[in-house]
């Protein structure tokens, strides 16, 4: 059963997407000679970028205007420049090209925007020298799907028809080799990176769209999301809640602690070790302080499993869900080296007193040995909602949303499962070895739970091994039984939350997925901040400084709380992040 998160060291990077581009000519108003105006955007264009763009395709190709023409210092040379931008490339004047077919010049903005997220295409996986389209100049080939869109397409050098230097001229050489990446609307595509271009395949599309060219020119232009860092130091911080005078409370799963065990022998043997290192931190006017310490911790050899979840109740009341990543009944055998009352605190909701103290209230695992999934026992209570009769609480062991209601000891609690999340069956990673066809199981493992504001709870999945991308969902539970998926098409979820305006974001763990996650390539691991509207659209919001986020709230201002660096114990923080 899928528990726990993956280890990984994560590190920040931005990623940006198209709207699909107008083929249609644009209604625009003559201003001159030799200018012409766009409604769409207020700009215009003129003069020997007025030429070279009607030469050179126009609309499709560069889409339209999004600043006049002006000086701005070229980032390759240090030089100033007069320069345009649109939407999909930067125009470059040069002088001392006059008279030439190359006086209007092309920004690299695909290799300017890696530059900006951080990444180093440099150290990217290489293409086999043997494949199609190979350039030995950058050590990547060209993916046969995005082949004849480069090859067909190029400025006009006065050849007697498309060649390969004007192809060039437009493109660039490739940066990477194709691979899944989340574009600027949500959506999980094949991208390719080209000096001056990212192409994306939409293999649903009609034939004749289905390469499209991302608004590198907006993505440049696009004014980051302001953020600001208001909690530091932070050991493996999870889930956090935000009060109404602007409170955060966020928890943190500790480091585990030095009471250790060995279970299992040869390949099942995990080195299990617990301890009293979990806390929760309070962030009020601007002063951090850990009013709670000393909630259990765990460590089954991956990453530290303790506090998931804090919220606050209508009564002011504070609480916690406790995680476990383990059958209940290890709590008190060897499974999990404490003893007392620290071991049956896994998987329990504890309240938290006003001077830091804390006891458990209800035991969040106990109903997982009744297998409600009916998948085998396990439990990770991860996520937690305060109703009026208690808890809504998301198990990411036992793959379901439960609904817990303490009385006054153990045998008047009741239980009651509120949704079951599915396996499904996903192609298995090439690294297998499998057989071309063969699928295994994937399994959902909810994660973030919120009540949205229809009343119903809207849960995310983080999704099991092999996390395959784009295939993380988004479920609705209005009751017992009534499930639907409400959005799909996300990588690893981590959190769930909405706005006043009915907006919903989604925060992923990391875009690309868990097994792209890649020590030596920070990078790799960097996670997103996805808005969903109330009509089903999807549009990225932040990536670049979101670091194996783990955790969502949503302030009464609108404002919105993340957990960052969640996997890396005294680097966590909370981030304040203005959409």
């Amino acid at each position: 059963m899928a528990r726990r998160l993956v280890s990984m060291i994560a590190a920040a990077s931005m990623l940006a997407f198209l709207l699909p581009f107008a083929a249609s000519a644009e209604s625009s108003s003559a201003q001159g000679a030799d200018c012409q105006e766009f409604d769409t955007t207020g700009f215009s264009i003129c003069g020997e970028f007025l030429q070279f763009w009607n030469a050179n395709g126009g609309i499709p190709v560069f889409g339209y205007p999004l600043s006049d023409a002006h000086q701005e210092t070229n980032p390759d040379t240090g030089q100033p420049l007069l320069v345009q931008y649109f939407e999909r490339q930067r125009f470059e004047l040069h002088p001392e090209n006059q008279g030439t077919v190359f006086a209007v010049l092309f920004g690299r903005l695909g290799a300017q925007i890696l530059t900006q997220e951080g990444r180093d295409w440099w150290s990217f996986p290489k293409a086999d020298p043997s494949a199609d389209h190979y350039f030995a100049v950058t050590g990547h080939a060209i993916a046969p799907m995005f082949w004849n869109y480069w090859s067909s397409h190029g400025i006009d050098l006065g050849d007697s028809s498309i060649t390969f230097r004007e192809s060039l001229m437009l493109f660039g050489y490739p940066l990477s080799e194709p691979m899944m990446e989340l574009n600027p609307d949500g959506d999980t595509v094949l991208t390719q990176w080209f000096e001056r271009a990212v192409f994306e395949y939409h293999p649903d599309n009609p034939a004749d769209s289905q390469v499209l060219l991302r608004r590198v020119g907006a993505e440049i232009l696009t004014p980051p999301v302001q953020s600001q860092v208001i909690a530091t130091g932070l050991t493996s911080p999870r889930g956090l809640t935000v009060t109404a005078d602007g409170t955060v409370y966020v928890a943190e799963a500790g480091t585990a602690g030095p009471n250790c065990v060995d279970i299992g022998e040869g390949h099942d043997a995990v080195h299990v070790c617990a301890g009293a290192t979990g806390a929760i931190t309070k962030v009020a006017n601007g002063v951090q302080t850990q009013f709670v310490t000393g909630l259990p911790s765990v460590d089954f050899g991956e990453d530290p499993t303790g506090p998931h979840d804090v919220v606050v109740g209508d009564n002011g009341q504070i609480y916690a869900v406790i995680g476990l990543g383990s059958k209940p009944d290890n709590r008190t055998t060897v499974g999990v080296p404490l003893v007392g009352e620290l071991a049956k605190s896994f998987g329990t909701i504890v309240a938290v007193n006003s001077d830091g103290t804390w006891h458990s209230i209800a035991d969040a695992s106990e109903w997982q040995n009744t297998d409600p999934s009916g998948t085998g026992i396990d439990s990770n209570p991860f996520s937690l909602v305060a109703t009026e009769s208690g808890f809504v609480v998301s198990d990411a062991g036992g793959n379901n949303l439960i609904a817990v209601h303490p009385g006054t000891g153990a045998e008047n609690t009741t239980y009651e499962t509120l949704g079951v999340f599915p396996n499904r069956m996903v192609t298995p990673p090439p690294f297998l070895g499998m057989p071309p066809g063969v699928q295994i199981p994937m399994q959902a493992v909810p994660t973030g739970v919120v009540q949205g504001p229809d009343g119903a709870y809207y849960v995310g999945e983080l999704t099991g091994f092999p996390f395959s991308l784009g295939m993380a969902r988004v479920w609705r539970v209005a009751g017992p039984g009534e499930q639907t998926v409400y959005a799909d098409g996300f990588t690893n979820i981590l959190g769930v939350a909405f706005d006043s305006h009915g907006n919903m974001y989604v925060l992923e763990m990391t875009k690309g997925g868990l097994l792209a996650a890649d020590p030596s390539n920070p990078a790799s691991a960097t996670g997103a901040l996805i808005k969903v509207s109330p009509d089903g659209h999807k549009t990225t919001v932040m990536t670049t400084g979101l670091i194996a986020p783990t955790g969502i709230a949503i302030g009464p201002d609108d404002s919105i709380y993340i957990s960052n660096f969640g996997v890396m114990p005294g680097m966590g923080q909370v981030i304040k992040v203005n959409p």
